[in-house]
């Protein structure tokens, strides 16, 4: 079928009020439009092509992969497929390569202690940047794998704006934090991430109060909520000091990036779409407020005509005594 039909053909479809706008064409392409409000970059053979269009789909900005949307449809399910997808493999990549370091330090006999992190040594300071991938044993790495395979998917899934700097800010910040202030000692290992990725996942669904934030961070806490215990030191041969920085990290990227990512819209119901003509028949079955109705005192001489005052007896006690009633 010819681009042009194509473009008419698909630009008749209806777009959902909600759904963005299509991005910016880039040069050398032709824009076909799509009906999930996502614009497909379709190479232009008149043109000359750029080497970041050569693919059939080129990489999108996160959000415009999969914004969120607030009712169920093929569209919604669309929009999650591809975040659910961008999240898997992102987190996917950074597993293969922990796996890949220890893989070849252990066929190769190198040693990790020489990607570790050596506190206020100039040539520990490498380390910050290659630490997470290094690991004193396979029980070291298996421990590791689950959580940050757990972790890294949600964070990419739910803030996938966030993310991009959270794990750089994370990954860094714990580092740093290690080299400053740890023991003597080679510090290595990925749970220093997984601190920090556990404390902003947490942080942001409270700091965000909706309910994609909230039962994420309930699904985080309930699963690894015991990283709040373990930023303390309890074996002697554990970097507490790695989790308490990857920690005081999350936090600090929670407080300043949890506004980064639109809240999903809120789901409006029809009866909050009621007319005016009703609310205003369901007023006239309400009571008045109490400021509403006047008081004797106050009441308006012309309205109180014809109204009958009732008198009621005053009380008297055993002495004679007469009282006003209270």
């Amino acid at each position: 079928m010819p681009i042009e039909a194509l473009h008419a053909k698909q630009s008749a479809v209806a777009r959902h009020p909600r759904w963005p706008e299509p991005r910016a064409q880039v040069a050398g392409t032709a824009n076909v439009g799509s009906p999930f409000g996502n614009a497909i970059n379709r190479p232009d053979p008149s043109r000359r092509q750029r080497p970041c269009t050569h693919a059939p789909r080129p990489n999108l900005v996160t959000m415009d992969i999969a914004p969120p949307t607030p009712d169920p449809g093929s569209a919604a399910v669309q929009f999650d497929r591809e975040r659910i997808n961008y999240a898997v493999f992102s987190a996917a990549v950074l597993l293969v390569g922990i796996w890949l370091v220890w893989l070849g330090s252990w066929l190769l006999g190198w040693s990790m202690g020489d990607l570790g992190i050596e506190p206020r040594q100039l040539r520990g300071l490498v380390g910050i940047l290659s630490a997470p991938f290094a690991h004193a044993s396979f029980e070291h790495l298996m421990s590791n794998t689950l959580p940050l395979a757990l972790l890294a998917t949600l964070t990419l899934y739910a803030y996938p704006r966030a993310a991009q700097w959270a794990l750089p800010m994370i990954w860094l910040l714990s580092g740093l934090g290690v080299w400053l202030f740890a023991r003597d000692s080679v510090h290595v290992g990925m749970s220093g991430v997984n601190h920090g990725l556990m404390f902003f996942l947490f942080l942001t669904g409270l700091f965000r109060r909706d309910r994609l934030g909230v039962a994420i961070a309930l699904v985080v806490f309930f699963f690894y909520g015991g990283m709040l215990l373990t930023v303390l030191p309890r074996e002697e041969n554990i970097s507490f000091e790695y989790h308490l920085a990857g920690a005081a990290a999350g936090a600090l990227a929670a407080i300043l990036l949890f506004r980064l990512d639109p809240k999903p819209p809120r789901k409006r119901y029809s009866w909050e779409d009621e007319d005016d003509a009703h609310a205003a028949a369901d007023d006239e079955l309400d009571l008045p407020r109490p400021d509403d109705v006047p008081v004797l005192w106050k009441r308006d001489p012309e309205s109180a005509q014809g109204a009958r005052i009732l008198q009621f007896p005053t009380r008297v006690d055993d002495k004679g005594d007469r009282h006003t009633l209270h």
